[in-house]
């Protein structure tokens, strides 16, 4: 019997069967042609996770019209009978592999790239102003209304041609549907808006163009933000009615999400950042499930099978959807069922790759923890002569190289000189909101484990070498460490570096007036734990006109500054500090000097690369392979592709 019997038991949208309870929700990728197309990568993509167990395959967001613009570089569009032949192909994989399939169907309106589709405005009910929008959207005309109805009907054809079993509207996060839905983007005062009802006729419209296309059997959900968390936005007791007026139209299914993708603040809560709670919208699908009679499939940083089970089991929701989980482990859903939730690699709600990087610079979907997302169909095959492999260091490139070589049945040896792995993922992993990265620690421990790998705690890399048999090839993982520069007059002060601060490595934050010398994330993140840790007053100061530069600028570095101030925690930006005189510290801003009371200076300037002594490998004429911050100290993303696909490559 599964351990999660709730989450894997089976269930029903309208007459559509399923296995189990978990979704996979639509996310773009960016991995279709330039003309819209179904490519080899995103077939590779989807039917990976179909076979990683998952119930209900939604393909992402599609277009069913592009005259009013593209959302993301090389977008889906079911446009025309020209799409129905791949994207058939594309449906066959996915069923192939045990799982059903649905589609979004969607008109970008305001979320439309102005650079993806040069000439196109974004569109709207009315001419509304949104935080990443140059200017403000173009009021639609009724004419183009009615024209885009009809584009989301013949769209829902299509999709039954292509062989989906259900397809999804997508009225959610921001995009035409919900902006018609919404007092704060919906300020006309025609028939299409106004009151709730009136706001309500343009996405019931497309409801009812799609049933009398499709008919009464075929399932048609409908994704809607339950509260946008925007001030005249949308709230839960707009979603309670909008919900009813839904299934009385012949919605079958309701595909529960939030916020609003075009908001500053507000698209937090879309795709919720480190700063968001777990199930953050439990209670908003469980108020809409007792409004309703169908399904309710719930979204919204869901990472772990016991947290699925529960929302499940509770009756907060029918259905649950695991986004970012099942981009960071598409074999989720198969642990899950054989009890084994401990080897699931989570999500880290980083936003970096997945989201960023794809939507602001059009690049193809990525992860922070799974080097093989968006390149699901490389292989790692077994190597015809196997070799013994020494991986010096334990933290994630150390431990991710040591994984993918004995992916390749190479005989590994991972020494650490410290007493576990994980390396500066401790460090990293001490305030709250990324505790996750523990769990990845110990994911990577039980991977290593159940691969065979040997490894050494506790042991320098010399004491590895001694009466050892020849290795064949090295990989050095050794990370960085702190940069402590000699700074004016710092010996009159107790300093220490971050991750002594951070660590507590038996060096403490002494005197009342502490001041953290850096402003980058670390800096930030030392910061904010020795407010919560020592109750001191801090001071972060940093030269740039900015702080945390390096941290994804839109999700999760609002909140990183909210958190922050929270703590009520003084920034000073443009100071460059020239030393330390009787525990002022001096500095220069805008060609003046100012001071600043400090007991404890932290020092979070930077990191160094380590380097350990291997003159006896070179001297053998044994390759060594250089992975992660020993190259260069930069993010967490490097030091795991990196470590991954240097192994891979042995």
């Amino acid at each position: 019997m599964s351990p999660f019997p709730g989450l894997f038991s089976s269930c029903r949208i309208g007459g559509l069967n399923l296995k189990n309870r978990l979704v996979l929700p639509p996310m773009g990728t960016c991995l279709g042609g330039m003309d819209g197309s179904v490519t080899r990568e995103m077939e590779d993509y989807y039917s990976c996770r179909a076979g990683g167990g998952v119930g209900l395959v939604i393909v992402e967001n599609t277009l069913v019209d592009d005259t009013y613009g593209i959302q993301i570089a090389n977008q889906l569009r079911m446009t025309s009978h020209h799409a129905v032949p791949f994207l058939y192909r594309l449906t066959e994989q996915i069923k192939e592999k045990g799982a059903r399939v649905a589609v979004q169907i969607n008109v970008a309106g305001c979320g439309t790239r102005r650079h993806l589709a040069p000439g196109v405005k974004p569109t709207g009910p009315s001419a509304v102003a949104y935080d990443f929008q140059p200017e403000r959207c173009r009021r639609l005309a009724v004419s183009e209304i009615r024209a885009i109805t009809k584009a989301f009907a013949r769209g829902a054809v299509l999709a039954r041609l292509a062989g989906f079993d259900a397809v999804e509207v997508h009225g959610a996060n921001g995009y035409l549907l919900n902006q018609f839905l919404s007092p704060y983007s919906n300020r006309r005062r025609d028939a299409y808006g106004g009151t709730l009802e009136k706001r309500l006729r343009f996405p019931l419209e497309v409801i009812r163009g799609i049933r009398d296309e499709v008919g009464e059997d075929y399932p048609v959900l409908f994704r809607l933000s339950v509260d946008e968390f925007l001030e005249g936005g949308l709230t839960l007791e707009h979603a309670v009615e909008i919900a009813r007026r839904l299934e009385k139209a012949g919605v079958d299914g309701l595909d529960v999400t939030a916020g609003n993708l075009n908001a500053r603040g507000s698209c937090a809560r879309a795709i919720p950042s480190q700063f968001i709670p777990h199930g953050h919208l439990a209670a908003h699908a469980a108020a809409l499930r007792q409004s309703v009679n169908i399904p309710v499939i719930l979204a919204g940083k869901i990472k772990t099978p016991e947290l699925a089970e529960e929302m499940v089991h509770s009756g907060v929701a029918d259905l649950v959807a695991v986004g970012r989980g099942l981009l960071a482990d598409p074999k989720w859903p198969r642990k899950a069922s054989r009890g084994l939730p401990g080897e699931i690699r989570k999500c880290i709600s980083c936003n970096e790759m997945c989201l960023y990087q794809k939507t602001w610079q059009s690049r193809p979907i990525r992860c922070t923890v799974n080097p093989l997302l968006g390149r699901e169909g490389h292989r790692i095959e077994r190597s015809e002569h196997p070799k013994r492999i020494l991986v010096v260091g334990g933290g994630p490139a150390g431990a991710e190289a040591a994984r993918s070589c004995a992916l390749k049945g190479h005989a590994v040896t991972l020494c650490e000189k410290e007493g576990r792995l994980g390396g500066q993922l401790w460090m990293a992993s001490v305030l709250p909101f990324k505790s996750e990265l523990r769990d990845l620690i110990g994911q990577m421990e039980i991977g290593l484990q159940n691969l065979g790998v040997e490894v050494r705690l506790n042991e320098e890399v010399k004491e590895a070498l001694s009466g050892e048999p020849g290795f064949d090839e090295v990989i050095v993982a050794t990370g960085a460490a702190p940069l402590l520069p000699s700074l004016p007059g710092i010996e009159g002060v107790h300093a220490i570096s971050y991750d002594e601060a951070l660590l507590g490595k038996g060096r403490e934050v002494r005197g009342e007036h502490v001041v953290v010398a850096g402003g980058g994330l670390i800096g930030c993140e030392t910061a904010i734990h020795i407010t919560q840790t020592y109750n001191k007053k801090v001071f972060i100061i940093e030269k740039q006109n900015q702080i945390a530069n390096e941290i994804e600028p839109i999700f999760n570095r609002d909140g990183l500054i909210q958190s922050i101030r929270d703590k009520k925690i003084s920034i000073l930006t443009e100071h460059e500090i020239t030393g330390i005189e009787d525990h002022q510290l001096k500095a220069f801003y805008r060609k003046r000097e100012v001071s600043v009371r400090v007991d404890t200076l932290v020092l979070a300037l930077g990191r160094v690369k380590v380097k350990p002594p291997l003159e006896v490998f070179h001297r053998q004429n044994v390759p060594v392979h250089y992975v992660g911050d020993c190259i260069e100290p930069r993010k967490l993303s490097h030091a795991i592709h990196e470590g991954f696909w240097t192994g891979a490559g042995i």
